[in-house]
């Protein structure tokens, strides 16, 4: 007899299920910005990088270092910061918060693209750690504008609250809008926010996510556990968060 399962826990478990992990034919995954917090894992896949964004900087640019050292101009986005914590001839910093849309200190990813002249430039790479702001961010971005990136990392917050319907109808527009044109590749939870049993599902409260856009190789269902050998915790004196083939359905 197969268990009984609630409605609330059958959508828990879809919505987690859209970040089901994928692997790409022939790429080498990498550790990128060093040690622990504010590093990510992505696919070997930077040669002729023109440009990378960096929305949220805080108090590490290791990940934008790295980018830059492959050649890509960095440009870097972050209200709370009056200045990026290294230097580095490729980075271009802004004193502004990404939104939905513009206004004052504010600037929508769309615009910040046109406002650097990248429109229809499809060599780059996306960073995005702005604490919560992702959801409503990534809601008014459109599909055009995100298919502009090879790969795109995310740390996405807020997940204990998987349980609202109106946070959940919010995740499943980002989740296919990301899906329309790319792949999640890697997960990681943030060991540092913990996680709950909701409806009987352990869900992580924030997880990290590299996504590989459709056209960069061939990709099948992932059969890795994570974490992986490459991952590291985010908070030195906590086990990390075991997530297994993060597979809900």
């Amino acid at each position: 007899m197969q268990p009984e399962v609630s409605a609330l826990q059958w959508e828990i478990r879809q919505t987690l299920h859209l970040m089901r992990p994928w692997s790409v034919a022939g790429r080498r995954k990498l550790r990128i910005g060093g040690d622990h917090d504010g590093a990510y894992i992505m696919v070997e896949d930077f040669q002729n990088l023109s440009a990378a964004y960096s929305l949220g900087v805080g108090h590490s640019a290791t990940w934008d270092e790295a980018m830059a050292d492959h050649g890509a101009i960095v440009h870097q986005y972050d209200h709370t910061v009056d200045r990026p914590p290294s230097e580095h001839a490729g980075f271009r910093f802004n004193r502004l918060a990404i939104g939905p849309q513009d206004g004052p200190g504010v600037i929508s990813l769309a615009s910040a693209i046109a406002a650097n002249g990248d429109q229809g430039n499809s060599d780059m790479i996306l960073k995005i750690d702005i604490e919560g702001a992702e959801w409503a961010s990534l809601d008014a971005t459109g599909v055009e504008v995100l298919a502009q990136f090879r790969q795109i990392v995310i740390e996405f917050h807020d997940l204990l609250r998987i349980a609202d319907p109106a946070w959940r109808e919010v995740a499943y527009r980002v989740f296919g809008r990301l899906a329309a044109g790319h792949r999640p590749v890697h997960v990681h939870a943030n060991n540092h926010a913990g996680y709950q049993i909701i409806e009987n599902v352990p869900v992580p409260e924030v997880i990290e996510l590299c996504y590989v856009r459709k056209d960069r190789g061939a990709f099948t269902v992932s059969t890795e556990s994570f974490p992986t050998a490459i991952d590291q915790v985010n908070y030195r004196i906590k086990p990390d968060i075991i997530l297994g083939s993060f597979s809900f359905l």
